[in-house]
């Protein structure tokens, strides 16, 4: 299979998919609302002061209220590499990671996640999944080696580590609630990926013939992982939805809401590859999470059938008012939540010991800043 940003496509159509529909079940079904949810509690951010280094093109994360995490998004300037951990009570680097370019060791872009004391970070274009251990970094410094795997499938995939010798992945060719577009039933939505890229259950897009287009403009989301109390919780983008599994990748349990679930959507060709609009507005939902043993922090932006009311307004503008944080245990209830109004949430990070949350955040002009909020 090609990679997805080189298929090619000639054929238009339309597929609407209303996603509010009955399904058979045996799992719980939990329907909140409004009404049901926490009151919304606004955050007293705290500003950070960081080298301009760090923030310059980077995705920044705080472990244990005195390590940052930098990660360099394309190009790692003015740093060396892709990945700089820094002690903040002393400004000094504890190690450096992973060099861009395109060798056995190097990326060329990344997509971080952060959970526990892992970092998993994503390179679309190099298709390396890379499993970053930080109390090992922290200990080794910069002669840790961080875990890299290359699936044997050529997918784009959104993943987290779940033990030592396995990632768990997202399948992003299957789009769930529509089924003309789920086209066989065996279609695996998620799966775990071994040391040697080899897919657990066995998954090749080959096998699948009636597989035409990827809608990953309309999946994907937070994934979560707890291998100690046999879970893992999926936080849809683009439905108001959260699924949580056991690590057999059973669904035992399902969250729908606040909004309604009954975006429509259509196909469409763009010369490259065959993608998903919505046809009745933006729905962005669950986005950037954090997660540690006892519970997860997520955004959900809160985008119900956003349109277009004037000339350059943009859903990012809207979402910088709607944005809420909200506070999950491992069923996926949800047990508070916050607001950082008039900003754009970048990762969280949460320390349980201090009660504090960290946000990465960009204002109304774009500028990005770290910030602080110790939580009542």
């Amino acid at each position: 299979m090609k990679y997805f940003f080189c298929l090619v496509f000639f054929v238009t159509f339309v597929l609407a998919c209303n996603t509010e529909q009955t399904y058979q079940t045996d799992y719980e079904v939990v329907n909140i609302s409004e009404e049901t949810l926490p009151p919304v509690k606004p955050l007293k951010l705290e500003k950070i002061n960081v080298q301009e280094d760090y923030l310059m093109g980077a995705m920044c994360f705080v472990y244990h209220d005195t390590v940052l995490l930098v990660v360099k998004t394309y190009d790692p300037y003015p740093l060396t590499h892709m990945v700089t951990i820094v002690n903040m009570n002393t400004n000094t680097k504890i190690g450096e990671y992973i060099t861009r370019g395109e060798g056995p060791n190097e990326i060329l872009s990344t997509l971080p996640y952060f959970g526990n004391n892992t970092l998993d970070i994503q390179c679309v274009y190099t298709r390396k999944a890379i499993s970053f251990n930080v109390d090992s970094a922290m200990a080794l410094g910069s002669l840790y080696q961080p875990r890299i795997i290359v699936p044997e499938e050529n997918i784009y995939l959104t993943f987290r580590t779940f033990d030592d010798s396995l990632l768990i992945a997202e399948n992003m060719y299957y789009f769930d609630g529509c089924d003309k577009f789920r086209t066989d039933p065996a279609l695996p939505q998620y799966y775990y990926i071994d040391k040697k890229g080899k897919y657990i259950p066995d998954f090749k897009k080959s096998d699948y013939d009636m597989i035409k287009f990827m809608p990953g403009n309309c999946t994907g989301g937070a994934i979560c992982v707890n291998r100690a109390k046999n879970r893992f919780v999926s936080c849809y983008g683009y439905q108001p939805v959260i699924k949580v599994y056991d690590t057999q990748l059973n669904q035992i349990r399902q969250i729908n809401g606040p909004e309604p679930n009954d975006a429509e959507y259509t196909l469409e060709a763009d010369g490259f590859t065959l993608f998903f609009n919505r046809k009745n507005g933006v729905c962005h939902y669950y986005n950037g999470s954090y997660y540690d043993d006892e519970c997860i922090f997520v955004q959900n932006l809160r985008n119900y059938k956003w349109k277009r009311t004037k000339e350059g307004e943009t859903y990012s503008q809207l979402e910088r008012e709607t944005t809420e944080l909200f506070k999950l245990d491992w069923d996926g209830n949800v047990i508070e939540r916050y607001s950082a109004k008039g900003f754009t949430v970048l990762p969280i990070t949460y320390s349980k010991t201090t009660n504090t949350l960290y946000l990465y955040l960009s204002d109304e002009f774009g500028e990005v800043n770290l910030y602080k909020a110790k939580l009542d």
